[in-house]
């Protein structure tokens, strides 16, 4: 995809999806380097006593979810500082990724968040609301609505399986960034945030919603003032995707972490180079 062509749909759909982006080696070291994170936690369990085996022969997708099948409400939503390994520095620094993200953010941008997020079993836990993300940002009483739709953030969602309707994939309503942030609500038990239900329902109720379902190598950009929620999991087997965010490295974005430089002409000495690089360095 051309930078205009992405940069137009982007702003006018607040995301853009592109078919087999990602090659399918470096989806490959990511999901080794989840496999790696999942057997600490089987060996953990293992030696507490919690489960009687390591389950080590289950495929990937479901290895998590037999070690937790006995305690839903154990194991972790997501994976975040356990990431800076080098198996997943490929996947946030290849190169035709970062010439969209730097068409589109400029020439200084730092990587602000990673995760991996599971969405293991039909829970309370594991759901996720109709939100923005840019709801979960630290304003306060000075921070105007101005402010929070001015800032650049592009958020990147790819499937470490394939996602559909019925494994949870995400829903979109299309163009709704463009109202700017809008009240949220926290839902009990998890203080979860929820788009007002005066403001999303009649979105719903007139069909605007759609399910963004991606398969292996598919990414999905979007805008951090898109209403967005993740689906129920209703497939039995275990849903895995990785979720990662480039900001303008020019703006304040109101969060404590800053993030690392992946992009700078200005800074080049302080861009995350290389694998080994990306393990090392501390967040900041």
């Amino acid at each position: 995809m051309e930078s205009d062509q992405f940069k137009q749909e982007f702003e006018e759909n607040g995301y853009v999806i592109l078919r087999q982006f990602i090659p399918n080696t470096i989806i490959k070291e990511v999901q080794c380097g989840v496999e790696f994170l999942v057997e600490e936690l089987a060996q953990d369990r293992f030696k507490k006593g919690l489960i009687s085996e390591l389950f080590e022969n289950e495929p990937f997708n479901n290895r998590f979810k037999k070690i937790y099948e006995n305690d839903k409400n154990a194991g972790p939503l997501q994976f975040t500082n356990e990431l800076q390994k080098k198996e997943f520095f490929k996947l946030y620094s290849y190169p035709p990724l970062l010439n969209l993200i730097q068409s589109y953010l400029g020439d200084e941008v730092y990587l602000l968040m990673n995760v991996v997020r599971m969405r293991a079993f039909p829970n309370e836990k594991y759901r996720s609301m109709w939100h923005q993300d840019s709801a979960y940002l630290p304003v306060n009483s000075n921070t105007t609505d101005e402010e929070l739709k001015d800032l650049r953030f592009v958020n990147c969602w790819t499937p470490l399986i394939p996602v559909n309707k019925d494994n949870g994939c995400m829903e979109f309503i299309p163009g709704s960034h463009k109202f700017g942030l809008v009240k949220h609500i926290p839902m009990n038990p998890h203080g979860y945030l929820h788009i007002d239900p005066k403001i999303i329902n009649p979105q719903l109720k007139s069909g605007k919603a759609i399910d963004i379902e991606l398969d292996v190598g598919d990414i999905v950009f979007f805008n951090n003032l898109i209403f967005h929620q993740g689906q129920e999991n209703n497939s039995g087997t275990l849903r895995w995707n990785a979720d990662f965010r480039y900001r303008d490295a020019r703006q304040n974005t109101l969060e404590k972490d800053r993030g690392h430089y992946i992009i700078s002409k200005q800074s080049q000495e302080k861009v995350i180079s290389s694998g080994l690089d990306w393990a090392t360095k501390k967040w900041v």
